[in-house]
């Protein structure tokens, strides 16, 4: 799974590529991915919340992560 993924675009990268929203992303769903490895990031589309996996659980990041 890893971290931010990227499209590939070949060996060199536009400003239009860059600048395009679906050339860098997180793994999104509505569920955490089975088999995560420590370091893995998801987008979960129902909190709306950015996690990471501390090699044990899905932790929550930025500001939003106090209130959980």
């Amino acid at each position: 799974m890893g971290a931010v993924k990227h499209k590939d675009v070949g060996p060199q990268l536009t400003q239009a590529e860059w600048l395009d929203e679906d050339t860098h992303y997180f793994p999104s769903g509505t569920s955490f991915p089975a088999n995560p490895k420590e370091g893995d990031t998801f987008w979960n589309k129902n909190d709306k919340t950015l996690y990471i996996y501390d090699g044990s659980k899905w932790v929550p990041l930025g500001p939003y992560a106090v209130y959980k």
